[in-house]
């Protein structure tokens, strides 16, 4: 899981869990914490998905002639051949990320684009040629996923999420909070949804630019380093 990216810092699901336990009064026990966790969950994947997208690299083993997409991918950006003679160091790189990078211009490095070569069908990537390498390492754009398979958050987003944890769980248990609660919830939800909105729209180009832009600097330093 990604540390976090400028000046966001990204946590765990379960420290909102933790908050909406104690703001709803059910803290000393985890009966609740599974409902709670996939609501954490849906609120981060439907409301605040797209603004928790990272940029990750994995390595994975080539079965014929594909591998797996991985869970929460969102945007393929390049694709580097390992172990393999024939196409060891060769990259597939999506182009409209690599325009205007120095290392676009520079001969020594064996550039080809995804389009035509790299192609998504269903839940995999294929290659439209025979490759011979046995791993390839994938850099791709996608939901910052945990170990346990639940969306990380923003720390910025975590009162947002907590507010409609308790809005869901005050809707389901409407016999023991009162409308005036579920509405208190609904309402701080709303507002915490809108701070968080606003202050991600300020913030989204440069940080875009300065994650792309990471990818191909390090490709530059340091070519026996994977991307």
């Amino acid at each position: 899981m990604s540390e976090g990216r400028g000046p966001y810092k990204i946590i765990s699901l379960d420290n909102a869990v933790s908050s909406a336990k104690d703001m709803l009064g059910i803290d000393d026990t985890s009966l609740h914490d599974t409902f709670l966790k996939k609501v954490a969950d849906e609120a981060v994947r439907r409301i605040f998905g797209q603004k928790v997208v990272v940029k990750v690299t994995k390595c994975f083993d080539i079965e014929n002639n594909m591998v797996p997409i991985p869970d929460g991918f969102q945007r393929l950006v390049a694709v580097q051949l390992d172990n393999s003679a024939l196409d060891s160091r060769a990259y597939y790189v999506d182009s409209l990320f690599i325009e205007g990078q120095k290392c676009a211009n520079d001969p020594s490095f064996n550039f080809k684009p995804l389009r035509n070569n790299v192609e998504i069908v269903g839940d995999y990537l294929v290659f439209s040629t025979y490759i011979q390498a046995e791993t390839a390492t994938i850099t791709y754009m996608g939901y910052n996923i945990g170990d346990d398979c639940l969306m990380a958050m923003y720390d910025h987003q975590e009162a947002a999420v907590v507010a409609f944890m308790c809005y869901r769980f005050t809707q389901k248990h409407f016999l023991q909070y009162p409308r005036d609660i579920r509405e208190g919830y609904k309402n701080e939800f709303i507002s915490q949804k809108a701070y968080v909105r606003g202050r991600e729209f300020a913030d989204q180009f440069e940080q875009q630019k300065a994650e792309i832009g990471a990818i191909f600097t390090a490709l530059l330093v340091d070519r026996n380093q994977d991307i």
